[in-house]
């Protein structure tokens, strides 16, 4: 997540939230309440910034398929193929290859060079 922090202060959102999460219960506290507190106000991030192991573990158009995932919501097809050899951010989930860091796992080797 990026925030524009001199905003965050000057519209004293840690005090809002606080405030919000008084009168209500989520499940998931952190990604709930983003969700609500700022819909409408969240941009999407190129994929390259948010590129998920998920795309190397299972085949990405069945995946974006079953999950009823579209374009304007979440990455398309092309655009995750764009930066399926060149992401900028990789974002482990799931563990599906394992995470890269544990020993054993199967996450493509040249995660890890520079």
């Amino acid at each position: 997540m990026l925030i524009n922090h001199k905003k965050w202060m000057k519209d004293k959102i840690d005090a809002k939230m606080r405030e919000h999460l008084r009168h209500n219960h989520y499940e998931v506290a952190d990604q709930d309440l983003c969700n609500v507190f700022f819909k409408g106000k969240i941009k999407k991030v190129g994929v390259e910034y948010n590129f998920s192991t998920v795309f190397y573990g299972y085949d990405i158009k069945k995946y974006i398929k079953a999950n009823g995932f579209l374009p304007e919501s979440f990455y398309s097809y092309d655009e995750i193929m764009e930066s399926y050899y060149t992401p900028k951010i990789i974002h482990s989930q799931f563990g599906v290859n394992g995470r890269p860091w544990q020993q054993g796992n199967d996450s493509p080797g040249w995660f890890f060079v520079a």
